[in-house]
């Protein structure tokens, strides 16, 4: 993918990374395209590294939860240490379901769980959702919570994000909105409405076309996702980043 030098004078909000896992220094990290990042833990030994990792740096904001492929962290002991610091904390996640794993059920009850808790502690979910019948079952439970928050990483339908919409949900686009054969995805985000989307990484995983599977994916490689939308969207990307930027700082009170 071709990069253009003035893109660096652009900052974007990271609506979602995993920074913890990724395979450098962090000390050393230059994150020159990113003015803040929303880093989510999705087990729980990664719950206080999480934490950690946002009391050293001002632009770093912490998400907290269990993701369903390890349903069986979410207990009494990580919800109360969520519970504990949730004055440290702009969302739940990364939750949700996932139809690859085995225990469906179990992660249903899980997933439910933290909707509880988020509604409970007023806060937004950060949500992974993969294969049809997830999408099915998160339609059918979320009409039983007063939620909102973001769909990370949206590879679904059309249908699907016309659903998400209604509900006032954001979809949130990562590095494969960028790969060439990804047609379908590039037509939801063409239809969906700038308003309602955000970007992010899901660092170190995801790396935008050009890449490849097995580098080591990081904050900065937004601004590719940023071009895609850009050009599905024939916006310029100051355009992109500033919509996108206000949809993150509201969705998870930043500015608080």
């Amino acid at each position: 993918m071709c990069y253009n030098k003035f893109m660096d004078n652009i900052k974007y909000i990271d609506a979602h990374a995993h920074l913890f896992d990724l395979n450098c220094n962090l000390n050393t990290l230059n994150l020159n395209n990113v003015s803040k990042l929303i880093i989510a833990s999705y087990k729980e030994d990664n719950l206080i590294t999480t934490l950690k990792l946002c009391e050293t740096n001002k632009n770093y904001f912490a998400c907290l939860g269990i993701h369903p492929q390890y349903f069986s962290d979410y207990n009494e002991k990580t919800k109360n240490f969520i519970k504990q610091n949730k004055n440290k904390i702009v969302g739940i996640g990364e939750i949700g379901l996932d139809d690859r794993f085995d225990n469906f059920s179990l992660q249903v009850d899980t997933f439910e769980k933290q909707l509880q808790l988020a509604q409970e502690l007023n806060f937004p979910i950060v949500v992974h959702l993969v294969g049809s019948y997830s999408f099915n079952k998160f339609f059918e439970i979320i009409k039983n919570y007063n939620v909102q928050g973001m769909i990370h990483c949206f590879s679904s339908s059309l249908e699907n994000a016309k659903k998400m919409l209604d509900m006032g949900f954001y979809l949130s686009f990562a590095g494969n909105l960028t790969y060439k054969k990804n047609v379908n995805l590039q037509k939801v985000a063409t239809f969906v409405p700038l308003s309602n989307i955000l970007l992010e990484t899901d660092s170190p995983s995801m790396s935008p076309s050009g890449f490849g599977r097995a580098k080591n994916n990081t904050p900065n490689n937004i601004v590719f996702v940023a071009q895609t939308l850009a050009q599905l969207k024939n916006l310029p990307l100051q355009e992109i980043a500033l919509i996108t930027n206000k949809n993150a700082t509201k969705l998870f009170n930043l500015d608080k």
